[in-house]
């Protein structure tokens, strides 16, 4: 599992940053856990960054959710429109062992 700690700012400014990130961690195939708590400020460029992370891994049979999230990033999500992303972020994701 890759942990990715998100900045207080997933702004316009900090999105290719964070992407760069976030998408290294899918290619790397495992699951991905987002500490999301200190996010304090969020755009829709953020917004839609995460929507693409999830959406990309998703599409590759990996889950992405929230360790922790602030309630910053859970109301912008909601007015955006995005809730579902963030209701699906909440599952924590399942680690298969081949064992």
């Amino acid at each position: 599992m890759t942990t990715i700690t998100l900045p207080d700012r997933l702004r316009i400014d900090t999105v290719a940053e964070c992407w760069e990130a976030l998408h290294a961690a899918i290619d790397h195939g495992q699951p991905v856990m987002l500490q999301a708590g200190a996010v304090q400020a969020i755009d829709a460029a953020g917004a839609q960054m995460l929507l693409f992370a999830e959406q990309t891994a998703r599409a590759q049979g990996q889950p992405v959710a929230y360790e922790s999230c602030s309630d910053t990033l859970e109301h912008a999500l909601g007015a955006l429109g995005l809730a579902d992303l963030h209701a699906r972020m909440q599952t924590p994701p399942t680690i298969h062992d081949p064992n």
